[in-house]
């Protein structure tokens, strides 16, 4: 027997082939022919990294979070294999593009996650801050550090 939580959803396959999609309570399987697979479908928060990118001629470094949730387990455990980094990934993207608007990055993520099984119910940009780049060229000797100063 197999509880599936009311925060859960799932999938119970049958010999590999036959898919069920199932909700929350108590269910009979036989673990010889059938597999259950379970995720949490309250809505999650996952970070986005900070990423360094050039808008304006100005180098600025941004980090967000996505909130989301599952909406349909069966997609969501069939048509995608990673659901967080898949989602990071794309925002990442997105902004790598110069699109630094919350509402476009939800509108690229919400069309790319379709069918996906996945709601995305919000994007936060949690942190931009201007960069300083700073690139040494030299030749194929080292300069020590205490030298840095003194460059030209």
């Amino acid at each position: 027997m197999q509880l599936v939580q009311p925060d859960e959803s799932g999938v119970r396959t049958t010999l590999g082939s036959h898919i069920k999609s199932i909700g929350s309570g108590w269910y009979v399987y036989c673990p010889l022919f059938q597999e259950i697979r379970l995720m949490t479908v309250t809505p999650q928060v996952v970070d986005l990294r900070p990423q360094s990118l050039r808008v304006d001629d100005k180098d600025v470094t941004v980090s967000g979070a996505i909130m989301y949730r599952v909406s349909d387990a069966r997609k969501a455990l069939l048509n995608v294999q990673d659901y967080d980094r898949s989602l990071t990934t794309l925002a990442l993207g997105i902004i790598a593009r110069g699109e630094l608007h919350e509402s476009e990055i939800l509108k690229g993520l919400r069309e790319a996650a379709a069918g996906w099984g996945i709601k995305v119910m919000s994007v936060f940009l949690t942190d931009r801050g201007d960069v300083v780049n700073i690139r040494l060229l030299t030749n194929s000797t080292s300069v020590p550090i205490e030298e840095w100063g003194n460059l030209e």
